[in-house]
């Protein structure tokens, strides 16, 4: 029981961490896309503060050996299971429809790249980063850019206005940004998924062992010394 919310802890703390890590990315280079993640950010951070207090009633209630700690520790625990079960199954039935959210936001930040601060961050940010040019293909960026010119984030060896010369000098990436960014969402989202299916399922266990403590404390009016 004590190494599962040890367990437990360190991945409510990982969360925690992601979500400032996150929040943090949003607000240096990745500006636009707060309208859309911003709550399911500020999700991963709230859980994984309850999730925390939760793990800490716990270890109280094992080191005072105090049954009645185990009430709130049950009841969050179960609240917090419910609410990741929901929000997983919500987010996994509609995840294609999210991913197709993608280009349409890379394509309305791209036509506003040279007028809007945080349209050319963001795509700044994700040219550099993922290596690709333009939503689909890097030819898009001739409607904005003078003698077929490109963004110096387009540039494989980035300079100050490598982009102007950048396609006579073949400087530039060639992949499309949607499905780049449509690749690293489905590789995340499988790695999030495995690891978040095993937090879950060791939640579960501390919550069935809590619960077996509980009956079996108030049956005997003792406490376990296994606990």
């Amino acid at each position: 029981m004590f190494f599962l919310n040890i367990s437990i802890l360190a991945y409510s703390l990982f969360l925690l961490l992601l979500g400032v890590k996150i929040e943090n990315l949003l607000n240096d280079g990745y500006s636009l896309f707060i309208e859309y993640v911003g709550i399911p950010v500020a999700f991963l951070t709230t859980l994984g503060v309850f999730l925390s207090l939760a793990m800490l009633i716990s270890f109280a209630s094992f080191y005072c050996r105090n049954r009645l700690l185990l009430f709130p520790y049950v009841c969050l625990l179960s609240v917090l299971i419910v609410t990741q079960l929901v929000v997983g199954v919500t987010f996994y039935a509609n995840k294609s429809r999210l991913l197709s959210l993608v280009p349409e936001i890379l394509r309305s930040a791209e036509s506003a790249y040279n007028r809007d601060y945080f349209a050319n961050s963001t795509w700044n940010s994700i040219q550099q980063d993922l290596e690709c040019c333009g939503v689909e293909h890097f030819q898009e960026w001739f409607l904005y850019f003078s003698n077929s010119s490109l963004p110096d984030s387009c540039c494989i060896n980035y300079s100050v206005d490598c982009g102007i010369d950048a396609i006579p000098t073949d400087n530039f990436h060639k992949a499309d940004c949607a499905g780049a960014a449509y690749r690293w969402a489905e590789q995340h989202i499988m790695a999030t998924g495995v690891s978040f299916f095993l937090m879950l399922i060791l939640q579960i266990i501390c919550l069935l062992y809590s619960c077996c403590y509980l009956q079996t404390c108030y049956q005997h009016n003792s406490i376990s010394d296994d606990f």
